[in-house]
């Protein structure tokens, strides 16, 4: 079982599937997830169904046939909910996860765990590392190659960001998420800052708009 601290940024391959049927996620597991398909779409070309641990639970496990799943949760009766629908309907299952329930890798199923810690800086170590190891099983192409380098080294990552926030209060703004930055909406929210996306925003003056260049 590979586990990540939350204390530090980490950055270390995995062994996660470039095939997954489906993703799976709660509000902590988002940032993960979204960035799990996203890697994959644009160096697989490749789209998995994602989810809502709840719609699938409800709405679609129950009716597709068995296969591959990639979870990221971080609530306890998540963990407990999607791993005993999958082991009954026979799915085989990556869970990152931190929340492990006592006795979860006894009650059977084929089932590969990951615990990471949420709420510091765990969660992007385990996006970072998706991304890792997802170059890692591409072709090696100058941008991948690129990527991997940048992902090794993040000696300079403190110094690039406190340049980026130089003099800005983001307590004292609204800030509106562009679609590319949707998955961090709940640890935004979670540090006490008014959070927008774009489907609801209303821009003002005192607005802090966050986006890359995917937008």
């Amino acid at each position: 079982m590979l586990q990540f601290s939350g204390e530090r940024l980490t950055v270390k391959p995995l062994d996660i599937s470039s095939k997954p049927d489906f993703i799976i996620y709660d509000d902590f597991g988002r940032l993960s997830a979204f960035t799990y398909a996203r890697a994959l779409a644009s160096l697989f070309f490749y789209s998995p169904r994602i989810f809502d641990v709840n719609e699938f639970i409800l709405n679609i496990a129950p009716y597709v046939e068995p296969g591959k799943v990639v979870g990221f949760l971080t609530d306890t009766d998540n963990v407990i909910r999607l791993t005993d629908t999958l082991r009954f309907t026979g799915f085989s299952t990556d869970l990152f996860t931190s929340s492990l329930p006592e006795g979860l890798e006894r009650r059977g199923g084929d089932l590969n765990l990951t615990l990471f810690e949420p709420k510091s800086l765990g969660a992007v170590s385990l996006s970072l590392s998706v991304v890792l190891s997802l170059c890692k099983k591409a072709q090696l192409t100058p941008r991948v190659k690129r990527i991997i380098d940048q992902l090794l080294d993040l000696s300079d990552l403190h110094d690039w960001l406190n340049s980026l926030g130089e003099g800005i209060k983001p307590s004292e703004y609204q800030v509106i998420l562009s679609p590319t930055m949707e998955p961090s909406l709940a640890y935004l929210k979670n540090a006490g800052l008014d959070v927008k996306t774009v489907a609801n925003y209303n821009i003002l003056i005192n607005s802090l708009i966050i986006y890359n260049v995917l937008t």
